[in-house]
């Protein structure tokens, strides 16, 4: 009997150190793609393509409104360097509403506003929310593999 209560007990400390661990890695990850989230607010508000590049995957999709997917590292690139040129969207506000991760996966549901044109620019912000798949590559890194972001509805008027 003192046997089985001592196996019971050492089930119960390796189910709760398991546990333990568990949490630890999860918030380690999240903690992770925060910071990750970060820095690609931080490139996209500073115009810095190299630095958003670093946060995409080789074989990333973006899926745009109103726009084929956009596949691949070098065709994200090609249609980064206009959107950074031409000023579109260069002031970038998130809020990561939930994120979610299991291994090397991660996906992330936000919010964000944007300013065409930079935020002295006149314009009006643009509101909208995303879902991003992130992956830990094999140097340990988190990057975007998917990318599907979608502004709000406007309501009001319609534009003639």
């Amino acid at each position: 009997m003192k046997r089985t209560r001592i196996a019971i007990l050492m089930l119960f400390g390796c189910a709760a150190a398991f546990a333990i661990r568990a949490a630890a890695e999860r918030e380690a990850a999240e903690s992770e793609i925060r910071a990750a989230r970060q820095q690609f607010v931080d490139a996209v508000n500073a115009g810095d393509l190299d630095a958003f590049m670093a946060l995409v995957a080789e074989d990333a999709v973006f899926l745009v409104e109103g726009r084929p997917a956009i596949e691949g590292q070098a065709l994200i690139r090609a249609i980064g360097e206009q959107v950074f040129r031409s000023g579109q969207g260069r002031r970038l506000e998130v809020e990561i509403l939930r994120l979610e991760h299991s291994g090397r996966l991660a996906y992330e549901y936000s919010r964000y506003r944007r300013w065409p044109g930079g935020e002295g620019s006149g314009a009006a912000p643009v509101a909208g929310k995303y879902v991003d798949v992130w992956r830990r590559e094999s140097d340990g890194a988190w990057r975007i593999t998917v990318h599907a972001p979608s502004d709000d509805v406007r309501s009001g008027p319609a534009n003639p």
